[in-house]
């Protein structure tokens, strides 16, 4: 008997999302072979989403079902609780799942009742399963996951024609390279550290490009600036609304439905446009990095010393 695949999307950051989506969607077809897996993806709880969730953004994708599929979700005094192949769990972040619940209780990998079938959930905790053996995967054969992510990616990544519009009004005329810097709640959880923006400028002028433009994608501002003083002779741009001073999701989910919409689209122009640089430098501890990383497969280039660049 085939077994059924659900996976949530829910309020982490846009990249780690779609990262862990793409992992999902792996560890399901290799848990599938040699049959193609029935996957099933509810966006219902997305922290990105205002009214249909995936489908407020991208068409929807052949890899799965109706992304608005109830999957036996159901609330419980204000609780989210999934049912799971060998056990029911509640999730580590109930209270980011929805805006509209209330969740204060957190309980993470408990066990709260077995159940048979043939349903499995990748959520976290339970995710972790699938995170490991991608790791797994990443460490044997790095090419050849990689390769198997970015034709999942092709496949989802279907921005809806409004969407699609504000890509092609965005469109930069020739050839440029796409700087990504993190600042905000990144760097303050110790996720990754603090790169002066020398480090990035250092990295630009080593690969001696010929092309003086440079896309800047940044959650502050600041950075922006500060990258000006160091780069005088590039002309740098970026999408970056001059007051903003570094991402925090917990805030971002608290937003209103139409302003997570406005930044939401933005991310995803920020990485249409990336994809689609010369060169990609940023830090590959973000999740932002490792989605250009998929789209693109080559000419990345990451600031961490411990990283081998893709060139």
């Amino acid at each position: 008997m085939t077994p059924v695949f659900h996976y949530m999307l829910t309020g982490r950051g846009f990249g780690s999302e779609i990262n862990n989506l793409l992992f999902a969607l792996q560890y399901a077809k290799d848990q599938s072979k040699p049959e193609p897996p029935v996957f099933v993806l509810n966006s219902q709880h997305w922290n990105a989403g205002v009214d249909r969730g995936w489908e407020d953004y991208f068409e929807p994708s052949p890899l799965w079902h109706s992304s608005l599929d109830s999957t036996r979700l159901r609330a419980v005094n204000g609780l989210i609780f999934l049912a799971v192949k060998g056990g029911l769990y509640l999730n580590d972040y109930p209270s980011v799942w929805d805006r509209n619940l209330s969740g204060k209780h957190v309980v993470f990998k408990s066990v709260l009742k077995t159940i048979a079938g043939r349903h499995i959930f990748l959520f976290f905790p339970l995710f972790g399963q699938a995170r490991e053996a991608g790791r797994q995967q990443m460490m044997k054969d790095p090419v050849a996951l990689k390769s198997s992510l970015h034709q999942f990616l092709l496949s989802l990544w279907r921005p809806k024609q409004t969407i699609q519009k504000e890509i092609e009004q965005s469109r930069i005329a020739g050839k440029y390279a796409c700087l990504h810097i993190r600042r905000g709640d990144k760097i303050a959880t110790g996720e990754d550290i603090h790169y002066a923006v020398s480090v990035y400028a250092e990295r630009l002028k080593a690969l001696k490009l010929s092309t003086p433009t440079v896309l800047v994608l940044c959650d502050d501002y600041r950075a922006f600036e500060e990258l000006q003083d160091a780069l005088p002779e590039y002309q740098l741009l970026t999408n970056t609304p001059s007051n903003v001073r570094g991402h925090d999701q917990r805030t971002f989910n608290r937003q209103p439905k139409e302003v997570i919409y406005q930044d939401t689209v933005r991310f995803i122009v920020d990485i249409e446009l990336a994809r689609n640089a010369q060169v990609f430098i940023g830090s590959h501890h973000s999740n932002v990095f490792r989605l250009v990383e998929y789209f693109k497969l080559k000419n990345c280039y990451s600031v961490a010393p411990d990283f081998r660049d893709i060139v």
